[in-house]
């Protein structure tokens, strides 16, 4: 499967994705408690815990993708052509690019 396609799927992980999971979270915990200490009420403290978010987001889907650990069930349907798991209208376009 190409690599971009992985990242429409679902992955399942192991434990030491978890781990590394959890301990990200918890450092973009404490980095968010000391935002909301030290960095005055508004736009600015707002924005800076979206981009937290954003960090957490990005850092959980690349461990989830790239881990050793992490797999996916629907990349195997999806390469040997079983696209029921998606729109039938795009399944379709799909087919004809084929």
């Amino acid at each position: 499967m190409q690599a971009w396609k992985r990242r429409f799927f679902s992955h399942h992980i192991g434990e030491g994705a978890k781990e590394s999971m959890s301990l990200v979270r918890g450092h973009l915990i404490e980095a968010g408690e000391i935002l909301m200490e030290e960095v005055p009420d508004g736009r600015e403290r707002s924005v800076a815990m979206t981009k937290l978010e954003e960090v957490m987001f990005w850092a959980n889907a690349g461990i989830a993708r790239l881990s050793e650990d992490s797999s996916t069930d629907d990349e195997s349907a999806f390469v040997h052509g079983n696209r029921s798991m998606i729109d039938p209208k795009l399944a379709h376009r799909l087919s004809k690019r084929e």
